[in-house]
């Protein structure tokens, strides 16, 4: 990959430029978090009530990028159930 790629991953908004070999992030903050969603680290995120301010717990060793054609839109909204009372 170049060092000029003006792509960005859909998880963590960087690129193999920037962050070369790492995509961290919270997966319960992903508007659209796929295959993630309910799975452990998406249970561990949303449970621990995680926010942008707080370091990413979870990463990747790899980017996902979306389809040149979707580049710029909107990511899709995942309807969650509402959060259980604490």
């Amino acid at each position: 990959m170049s060092s000029d790629d003006v792509r960005v991953c859909a998880r963590c908004g960087l690129n193999d430029g920037s962050s070369p070999g790492l995509c961290a992030f919270h997966p319960a903050l992903l508007p659209d978090p796929g295959p993630l969603l309910f799975g452990p680290a998406w249970q561990a995120c949303s449970s621990a009530a995680h926010s942008h301010e707080q370091p990413p717990c979870f990463t990747r060793t790899a980017h996902t990028y979306l389809p040149a054609e979707l580049e710029g839109c909107p990511a899709p909204r995942t309807q969650l159930p509402p959060r259980a009372s604490q």
